[in-house]
Protein backbone atom coordinates (compact mmCIF):
# COMPACT_ATOMS: atom_id res chain seq x y z
CA UNK A 1 0.00 0.00 0.00
CA UNK A 2 1.20 2.97 -0.70
CA UNK A 3 2.00 6.31 1.78
CA UNK A 4 -0.68 8.31 0.10
CA UNK A 5 -2.97 5.44 0.47
CA UNK A 6 -2.24 4.54 3.72
CA UNK A 7 -2.60 8.50 4.74
CA UNK A 8 -6.23 8.22 3.19
CA UNK A 9 -7.04 5.71 5.04
CA UNK A 10 -6.04 7.22 8.58
CA UNK A 11 -7.77 10.27 8.15
CA UNK A 12 -10.70 8.62 7.09
CA UNK A 13 -10.66 6.14 9.77
CA UNK A 14 -10.20 8.56 12.46
CA UNK A 15 -13.13 10.81 11.15
CA UNK A 16 -14.95 7.86 11.67
CA UNK A 17 -14.36 6.91 14.77
CA UNK A 18 -14.42 10.40 16.10
CA UNK A 19 -17.72 10.69 14.92
CA UNK A 20 -18.71 7.25 16.72
CA UNK A 21 -17.70 8.44 19.73
CA UNK A 22 -19.52 11.65 19.73
CA UNK A 23 -22.57 9.86 18.88
CA UNK A 24 -22.13 7.04 21.40
CA UNK A 25 -21.36 9.44 23.91
CA UNK A 26 -24.46 11.59 23.32
CA UNK A 27 -26.77 8.41 22.89
CA UNK A 28 -25.26 7.38 26.12
CA UNK A 29 -25.30 10.20 28.40
CA UNK A 30 -27.45 13.21 26.73
CA UNK A 31 -30.30 11.55 24.86
CA UNK A 32 -31.23 9.50 27.49
CA UNK A 33 -31.90 12.27 29.77
CA UNK A 34 -35.96 12.28 31.38
CA UNK A 35 -35.86 16.06 29.72
CA UNK A 36 -35.19 14.71 26.07
CA UNK A 37 -37.57 12.02 26.49
CA UNK A 38 -40.85 13.90 27.34
CA UNK A 39 -39.89 16.39 24.79
CA UNK A 40 -40.50 13.35 21.85
CA UNK A 41 -43.41 11.83 23.65
CA UNK A 42 -44.64 15.64 23.28
CA UNK A 43 -44.42 16.01 19.78
CA UNK A 44 -46.22 12.25 19.38
CA UNK A 45 -49.00 13.21 21.23
CA UNK A 46 -49.32 16.49 18.96
CA UNK A 47 -49.13 14.67 15.79
CA UNK A 48 -51.60 12.46 16.97
CA UNK A 49 -53.95 14.70 18.20
CA UNK A 50 -53.65 16.30 14.61
CA UNK A 51 -54.05 13.00 12.75
CA UNK A 52 -57.26 12.61 14.83
CA UNK A 53 -58.99 16.03 14.56
CA UNK A 54 -57.95 15.50 10.58
CA UNK A 55 -59.31 12.54 10.33
CA UNK A 56 -62.95 13.58 12.25
CA UNK A 57 -62.96 16.85 10.04
CA UNK A 58 -62.70 14.51 6.55
CA UNK A 59 -65.94 12.85 8.49
CA UNK A 60 -67.48 16.18 9.78
CA UNK A 61 -71.08 16.35 8.62
CA UNK A 62 -72.15 19.66 9.14
CA UNK A 63 -70.83 23.31 9.11
CA UNK A 64 -70.57 23.57 12.59
CA UNK A 65 -68.44 20.41 13.17
CA UNK A 66 -66.09 21.40 10.43
CA UNK A 67 -65.72 24.95 11.74
CA UNK A 68 -64.96 23.31 15.91
CA UNK A 69 -62.40 20.70 13.81
CA UNK A 70 -61.06 23.31 12.18
CA UNK A 71 -60.49 25.70 15.05
CA UNK A 72 -58.37 22.56 17.07
CA UNK A 73 -56.95 21.82 14.13
CA UNK A 74 -54.94 25.19 14.27
CA UNK A 75 -54.17 25.07 17.82
CA UNK A 76 -52.40 21.61 17.38
CA UNK A 77 -50.83 22.84 14.20
CA UNK A 78 -49.25 25.54 17.07
CA UNK A 79 -48.78 23.26 19.65
CA UNK A 80 -46.75 20.94 17.30
CA UNK A 81 -44.41 23.59 15.65
CA UNK A 82 -43.66 25.05 19.82
CA UNK A 83 -43.02 20.99 20.76
CA UNK A 84 -40.94 20.55 17.45
CA UNK A 85 -38.82 23.45 18.73
CA UNK A 86 -38.27 22.50 22.12
CA UNK A 87 -37.48 19.12 20.69
CA UNK A 88 -34.90 20.76 18.02
CA UNK A 89 -33.01 22.68 20.66
CA UNK A 90 -32.03 19.39 22.20
CA UNK A 91 -29.79 18.91 19.25
CA UNK A 92 -28.01 22.10 19.10
CA UNK A 93 -25.57 21.49 22.05
CA UNK A 94 -24.33 17.66 21.40
CA UNK A 95 -23.90 19.39 17.55
CA UNK A 96 -21.89 22.31 19.03
CA UNK A 97 -19.62 20.60 20.90
CA UNK A 98 -19.20 17.80 17.76
CA UNK A 99 -18.25 20.70 16.02
CA UNK A 100 -15.47 21.61 18.29
CA UNK A 101 -13.82 18.50 18.44
CA UNK A 102 -13.87 18.49 14.80
CA UNK A 103 -12.38 21.77 15.07
CA UNK A 104 -9.61 20.22 17.36
CA UNK A 105 -9.39 17.24 14.90
CA UNK A 106 -8.87 19.12 11.91
CA UNK A 107 -5.45 21.25 13.50
CA UNK A 108 -4.37 17.72 14.72
CA UNK A 109 -4.22 16.43 11.00
CA UNK A 110 -3.02 19.70 10.08
CA UNK A 111 -0.07 18.97 12.97
CA UNK A 112 0.53 15.59 11.19
CA UNK A 113 -0.01 15.59 7.41
CA UNK A 114 0.33 19.41 7.16
CA UNK A 115 2.32 20.51 4.07
CA UNK A 116 2.12 16.38 2.40
CA UNK A 117 0.37 15.19 -0.36
CA UNK A 118 -1.93 12.42 0.75
CA UNK A 119 -3.62 12.03 -2.81
CA UNK A 120 -3.87 13.28 -6.34
CA UNK A 121 -6.74 13.69 -8.71
CA UNK A 122 -7.50 12.30 -11.96
CA UNK A 123 -8.00 15.32 -13.03
CA UNK A 124 -6.44 18.85 -13.02
CA UNK A 125 -9.14 20.94 -11.46
CA UNK A 126 -10.09 24.04 -12.07
CA UNK A 127 -8.53 27.38 -9.82
CA UNK A 128 -11.56 27.61 -7.60
CA UNK A 129 -11.71 24.19 -7.00
CA UNK A 130 -7.73 24.62 -6.50
CA UNK A 131 -7.75 26.11 -3.61
CA UNK A 132 -9.72 23.44 -1.38
CA UNK A 133 -7.35 20.72 -2.96
CA UNK A 134 -4.14 22.17 -2.30
CA UNK A 135 -4.44 24.03 0.78
CA UNK A 136 -1.74 23.76 2.54
CA UNK A 137 0.72 22.63 -0.18
CA UNK A 138 3.61 25.10 -1.44
CA UNK A 139 4.00 23.79 -5.26
CA UNK A 140 6.75 26.12 -5.98
CA UNK A 141 8.95 23.44 -4.22
CA UNK A 142 7.30 20.31 -5.08
CA UNK A 143 8.11 18.36 -7.97
CA UNK A 144 6.85 16.30 -10.00
CA UNK A 145 9.10 13.25 -9.34
CA UNK A 146 9.26 13.96 -5.53
CA UNK A 147 4.84 14.30 -4.98
CA UNK A 148 5.10 10.81 -3.88
CA UNK A 149 8.75 9.29 -4.21
CA UNK A 150 10.55 8.21 -6.85
CA UNK A 151 9.32 4.82 -6.91
CA UNK A 152 5.93 5.24 -6.30
CA UNK A 153 3.66 3.74 -9.40
CA UNK A 154 1.02 6.61 -9.13
CA UNK A 155 2.92 9.13 -10.61
CA UNK A 156 2.31 7.46 -13.65
CA UNK A 157 -1.08 8.60 -13.90
CA UNK A 158 -0.02 11.98 -12.15
CA UNK A 159 0.29 14.61 -15.33
CA UNK A 160 -0.47 17.76 -13.87
CA UNK A 161 0.66 19.58 -10.11
CA UNK A 162 -2.15 20.66 -9.50
CA UNK A 163 -3.31 17.01 -9.09
CA UNK A 164 -1.77 16.94 -6.18
CA UNK A 165 -3.98 16.64 -3.21
CA UNK A 166 -3.55 17.44 0.58
CA UNK A 167 -5.26 16.70 3.81
CA UNK A 168 -7.88 19.08 3.88
CA UNK A 169 -9.01 17.88 0.21
CA UNK A 170 -9.33 14.40 1.84
CA UNK A 171 -10.88 15.32 5.66
CA UNK A 172 -13.58 17.61 4.01
CA UNK A 173 -14.41 14.24 2.08
CA UNK A 174 -14.74 12.69 4.84
CA UNK A 175 -17.02 15.11 6.65
CA UNK A 176 -19.35 14.81 3.75
CA UNK A 177 -19.98 10.85 3.54
CA UNK A 178 -18.09 8.68 6.41
CA UNK A 179 -19.09 10.85 9.54
CA UNK A 180 -22.70 11.66 7.80
CA UNK A 181 -22.83 7.93 7.26
CA UNK A 182 -21.65 7.28 11.10
CA UNK A 183 -23.63 9.22 12.73
CA UNK A 184 -27.01 7.81 10.47
CA UNK A 185 -25.88 4.41 11.67
CA UNK A 186 -25.39 5.16 15.20
CA UNK A 187 -26.35 8.65 16.36
CA UNK A 188 -29.48 10.01 17.18
CA UNK A 189 -31.66 12.39 14.42
CA UNK A 190 -33.35 14.51 14.81
CA UNK A 191 -37.15 13.68 13.90
CA UNK A 192 -38.39 15.32 11.29
CA UNK A 193 -39.94 18.79 11.81
CA UNK A 194 -37.64 19.56 14.64
CA UNK A 195 -34.56 21.26 13.40
CA UNK A 196 -36.91 23.75 11.14
CA UNK A 197 -39.35 24.23 13.70
CA UNK A 198 -36.32 25.15 16.10
CA UNK A 199 -35.17 28.15 13.35
CA UNK A 200 -38.62 29.35 12.48
CA UNK A 201 -38.39 29.86 16.41
CA UNK A 202 -35.67 32.08 16.39
CA UNK A 203 -36.60 34.13 13.00
CA UNK A 204 -40.19 34.55 15.27
CA UNK A 205 -38.57 35.70 18.02
CA UNK A 206 -36.53 37.88 16.38
CA UNK A 207 -38.96 39.26 14.01
CA UNK A 208 -40.72 39.89 17.35
CA UNK A 209 -37.94 41.73 19.28
CA UNK A 210 -37.67 43.70 16.07
CA UNK A 211 -41.07 44.81 15.86
CA UNK A 212 -40.80 46.08 19.51
CA UNK A 213 -38.06 48.16 19.22
CA UNK A 214 -40.19 50.21 15.96
CA UNK A 215 -42.69 50.48 18.63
Amino acid sequence: MSTASSDIIRIATTVGLVQLVCSFVANRYYFTKDEYLRAVEAVHRCKWNLQREQELLRHASNSSNVSIHETKIVKYQETLRKANATLGAYFVFPNVITAIIFMILLRILAAEFGGRIVAFLPFAPFTLLHRLTGRGLEFAEISVNGLFGNNDDSLVALYDIRQAASYMFVYVLCNLSVKVYVNQLFGTAAPPGAEGALMEQAMRNYEKSVMKKME
